[in-house]
């Protein structure tokens, strides 16, 4: 059973190739020989066929997931034992990427992807937690994400492993117990305190495990990390981790970093008690920042549409009218109606899940945004229209200052004789002569106005944006993703020294059995036997005692015994 591909799997699923490997079993690509279409094999591990309990455990996951119907949950076909003994479970097949290479890949996510991630898991969680699922082992890397028209990052919950069935209506376990007491079921860095001291669960135990994982989502960072699984699930269920605005790199909204801190509430009674509940607010959140991001593209749109300089008057050709307030504000107000965005409002709603009371609400907040706008254009352009009639009355009352001065002066002065008062014959002026001077007075009071409103223009720069502030350089620091991609490039060069190297300083930074493997894996492959061996037995010690450690220590007896 140990090469499956190229085999036939009751008769109609063909073995094409092996995908992935997990604590319980092997998960292949498979054909299925029937309908023409692929699908994913997972088939229970030979070593684990011979314990019945365990053969239990996988038919319990296989009845778990069977019973959920949802679009972000992995969808069971078929189940059963082969003759040759095989147990085997049929599913959809996913061609996407787990949530955990995606953050090697692209680093930290946006406020906006975090959030629309979490909402579609709380959609899964709502729907498990319906039908009395706990998955129990919720973390990035049973989180496939895959790339739809619709949909960039659609979400879809998988390996139900260790998922415990519970009573809808009592919150009981029902059906036999297959987990023995003292055995602590889950992953170290996504435990919750109850389930950390083995306490009985329920779906606020899934919710703190999404909690951790939005806080890895924000900060790049796990809340807990030490040097070995028990400290690990002590921090959890003991210590209280670092608040998110702490982190100098990390920027959040105040609600979503309050909806974390309560995720992960050591206490399942002061966490939100159901996920439809988690998934409101997130729907909340989202609305705010998509109301803000469309908001300050309409206010770019309506500014780039109004203040240019083929609306001034300099500009403009003879006969040219410049639009009122009350003509800009009804052109803002009918590009903004939600009336004539209906149709895509629709489908926005179906796509993303938001309800059309949210839409109209961004709607509102759009109009109230053109009016604002639209008033403010309508003041710019009353105040470039009335600017050229002030400096024309300027300039009239210094051309009548002087004559005023004269006439007082005139009053002042002594009284004269009728006899030396001697009145001079104004000289006759053509009509030509008026017309020529009125034409010259135009022309210069033209020039004066397009001086002013070239100097409106420049000299007042309304929309300019203000210069960033000098910010210091951080510190530069190689983080645990970079490490780990940086190794994948070594590993592809054959370099399996350099391997080793950055895999234990990312064994530094977080602890992790699965990198314990991989460094003996690198110093086994350089030839450094005596580091292979050392490395291999921490990677077996890691694990508790019982079914895992069993399955540890058979995974690598071909290394440990070419080390004598």
């Amino acid at each position: 059973m140990s090469n499956l591909v190229g085999s036939v799997i009751a008769r109609k699923y063909r073995i094409d190739k092996k995908i992935g490997e997990g604590g319980m079993g092997t998960i292949y690509q498979a054909h299925h020989l029937t309908l023409e279409t692929t699908v994913a094999v997972k088939v229970l591990h030979e070593h684990l066929i011979a314990k019945p309990d365990l053969a239990k455990r996988f038919h319990r996951e296989a009845k778990a997931v069977s019973q959920l119907h949802h679009e972000h949950i992995i969808q069971v076909l078929d189940f059963g034992k082969t003759e040759d003994g095989i147990f085997f479970m049929v599913m959809e097949f996913i061609k996407g990427q787990p949530l955990d290479q995606i953050i090697v890949d692209a680093g930290r996510l946006g406020e906006l992807a975090i959030i629309k991630l979490a909402i579609q898991i709380c959609d899964a969680l709502d729907e498990a937690h319906a039908k009395g699922v706990v998955h129990r082992d919720l973390k990035p890397e049973n989180i496939m994400v895959q790339k739809r028209r619709t949909n960039p990052m659609f979400v879809k919950v998988v390996d139900f492993g260790i998922a415990k069935l519970l009573d809808p209506e009592t919150g009981a376990q029902r059906g036999t117990k297959l987990t023995m007491d003292g055995l602590v079921c889950g992953t170290p860095e996504y435990i919750s305190p109850e389930q950390a001291t083995v306490k009985p669960l329920d779906g606020r135990s899934d919710l703190y495990s999404l909690g951790v994982m939005m806080y890895e989502l924000v900060s790049n960072n796990l809340p807990f990390i030490a040097g070995s699984p028990l400290e690990i699930a002590t921090m959890h269920v003991m210590m209280k981790p670092k608040s998110l605005s702490e982190y100098d790199d990390v920027s959040i909204m105040p609600e979503l970093e309050e909806l974390i801190l309560q995720l992960m509430h050591k206490d399942p009674a002061k966490r939100p008690q159901e996920a439809h509940e988690v998934a409101t607010r997130l729907r909340q959140m989202q609305v705010a920042i998509e109301a803000k991001l469309l908001a300050e593209r309409t206010d770019t749109a309506v500014m780039a549409r109004h203040i240019t300089p083929t609306n001034s008057t300099a500009l403009s050709p003879p006969g040219h009218q410049l639009p009122t307030m009350r003509t800009a504000a009804k052109t803002s107000i009918v590009r903004l109606t939600p009336t004539r965005l209906m149709k895509a409002d629709e489908n926005k709603s179906r796509a993303t899940g938001i309800s059309m009371d949210s839409l109209n609400q961004i709607h509102s907040y759009k109009r109230v945004i053109g009016i604002m706008s639209a008033a403010a254009v309508a003041m710019v352009i009353a105040l470039i229209t009335l600017w050229p009639s002030s400096d024309t009355n300027d300039k009239n009352n210094a051309q009548a200052a002087p004559q005023a001065k004269t006439l007082s002066t005139t009053n002042n002065a002594p009284e004269l004789s009728t006899e030396t008062v001697v009145e001079k014959p104004q000289p006759a002026v053509s009509a030509a002569a008026i017309t020529k001077m009125v034409n010259r007075d135009v022309r210069v009071q033209d020039e004066e106005s397009h001086q002013s409103r070239r100097s409106l223009h420049t000299e007042i720069p309304i929309y300019a944006k203000p210069e960033p502030a000098a910010q210091s350089e951080p510190v530069k620091r190689t983080s645990f993703y970079t490490l780990l991609k940086q190794a994948e490039q070594a590993k592809a060069n054959g370099n399996w020294k350099r391997v080793a190297r950055l895999l234990k300083r990312a064994l530094k930074q977080r602890r992790s059995t699965k990198l314990y493997k991989q460094i003996g894996r690198a110093y086994m492959k350089s030839g450094n036997t005596k580091n292979a061996c050392r490395y291999f037995r921490k990677y077996i010690n890691a694990h508790p005692r019982g079914v895992k450690r069993e399955s540890a220590t058979d995974r690598i007896a071909s290394y440990l015994g070419q080390c004598g």
